[in-house]
Parts: structure tokens; sequence; C-alpha cells
């Protein structure tokens, strides 16, 4: 079995290190694959960082950034495994990811892992809320039926059959690929728990820049694929509802589970504005994609 693992890259030499390091440090004796980087923008560090790795390691340019989803289809475009990984950089590998892909992609034709966030990270208040409301990996496959690129494996007469990323979007090209997978019933889906990634948390600032590109790619979903994202309205009662419920959850935030409670450690009123920023980037966020969900 032959793998091309390919990792886009843009300006994240640090992630990336962590990432390579993770592959090579678990690289199985006599696995037969090979790990491709896509520098996307050419920038000089991540290059550096590639080039330190040797063997499997390599790495191909994209001399201006194109975004992620048209990185990974230049990294399809350069390698020849059967058998396609993506993952993110700035990711690191569970021991046991390298035993659990190939069982995992034995009998499926693409493959959502999971992507657990760094628990022992989430010091601050917006890395502890970055652990609970991100990568929830299951409750996309199952309500949408795709994985995060940050941990998808695909076989390649997948992406034969169905074709490659939506290299035009920078974000929510992973949900697009997924919808078109459906339109292939023979294809294989599955979500692979066992097949698994860590991610760091994010900070409070990188989860509001997060936030926007993800509310501008679902305007992109719906400007660029009209027929399969379009508006359905909610009806006055139902966004009254919506509103009210998201207005009672800055309020009233959800349980930290075994986290000290942020109010504990940050003055009240700070904490509650804190609250308040999150939830209304998540309210935009959720109002966006009921607006683009897709038809069933």
């Amino acid at each position: 079995m032959k793998w091309s693992i390919i990792i886009p890259c843009g300006d994240d030499a640090e992630g990336l290190a962590k990432t390579l390091d993770s592959i090579t440090g678990l690289w199985p004796a006599g696995f037969a694959g090979e790990v491709l980087v896509v520098n996307d923008g050419a920038h000089a560090a991540v290059g550096d960082v590639a080039n330190r790795y040797g063997h499997p390691v390599r790495q191909t340019l994209l001399t201006e950034n194109r975004g992620s989803y048209a990185a990974r289809n230049a990294g399809i475009a350069a390698t020849t495994g059967p058998h396609i990984a993506f993952v993110d950089a700035g990711c690191w590998l569970r021991e046991d990811w390298f035993a659990g892909a190939e069982t995992a992609i034995a009998d499926a034709d693409y493959v959502a892992g999971d992507v657990i966030t760094e628990r022992g990270l989430c010091t601050t208040l917006g890395r502890k809320y970055s652990c609970l409301i991100e990568f929830n990996v299951r409750r996309f496959f199952e309500e949408d039926r795709f994985g995060p690129t940050a941990n998808v494996l695909v076989r390649r007469t997948l992406i034969d059959e169905v074709g490659p990323f939506d290299a035009a979007l920078r974000s929510g090209g992973d949900r697009e690929f997924g919808t078109r997978i459906e339109q292939f019933p023979h294809l294989r889906k599955v979500f692979a728990p066992g097949v698994a990634v860590f991610h760091e948390p994010r900070t409070l600032a990188q989860m509001i820049r997060k936030e926007r590109r993800v509310i501008q790619g679902f305007k992109s979903l719906k400007q660029r694929h009209p027929d399969t994202y379009r508006h359905r309205s909610a009806g006055a009662a139902g966004t009254i509802g919506f509103v009210a419920r998201r207005v009672w959850q800055i309020l009233r935030p959800p349980p930290l589970g075994g986290y000290a409670h942020p109010l504990t450690s940050f003055g009240a009123w700070t904490a509650l504005r804190l609250y308040a920023l999150i939830w209304f980037m998540k309210i935009n966020n959720a109002v966006l994609a009921r607006a683009v969900r897709v038809d069933d």
C-alpha cells in the first residue's frame, strides 16, 4: 500500500515542523509512502523546514498564496499514491494514526478522521472555548457528511471520479467536497475516531479570525454553488426563537466541564464581554450556515 500524505502550508513554519516531527517520528518501518509539503506562497522559512527532513519528505511550491484547497489540489497532482491523506500544518498525529489509517481505508473510499483539541494547552479563556466548541467531527460527519481536511483520507480513485477540491474557495471546501461525494452513493464514507490528530487550541484572536473566514466561506459556497446551497427562510417565529436562545447562551455560558470557571480568574465584566464576543461570532456563523444548508 502506498500513501501520499499532503500538507498544505502557508506562512507557518513552526506548525509545519511540529507536524513533520510527528509524522517522521511515528513513521513505521517499511511503510511505503511519501510526504509532500505544498508551500503555498513559496515562503522561505517553510521551505527551510521542509528541506531539513529528507526522504520521505519533499516540497512543491505555489509562488502565490492561493489558499489551502488550491494547495491540496496541487499536492494531488504532484503525488502518485493510490491512498491520500490530508493533514494540516500545526497538527500532530496520535501514536496509532498509521495503523488506524490503513485499517480505515481498507473498507472505505473517504475517511473523516478525528481532530482532538489538546486540552492540556487550554490555559486561557479563548483556548478553553476553543476546546469546547471546535472540531466536533462526529457531528460534522453525521449531519453534513464531511470531515475537516485537517485529517481526511481518500482513495485517489475517488478524486478521479468526483474531482478535486474547489480551488476558488478559501473556506468551506471540505464541506463542498463532502457534499459532492454524496452524489455518488456507491462511494463509501466513514467517520474513523481511531484515526486521530491533535490540534492546538486557538486563542481568542485566532478564533475570531477563523469565524470571519468561515462566514466568508458560507457566502462563497452560496455564490459558487447556488443549486446546492440555497437560502431557507426560518420565518419570523423561528428567527426570534433562534436569536433568543443565542442571547441566553451569552448570558448563561455552557459549562466548562473539568475546567475552572473563567469567572473565578477573570473580572466578571471582562469575562462576560469575552463570552458575548465569542458567541456573537458563533451566531453569525450559525445563521449563515442555516441560510446555505445543503438541501436534503
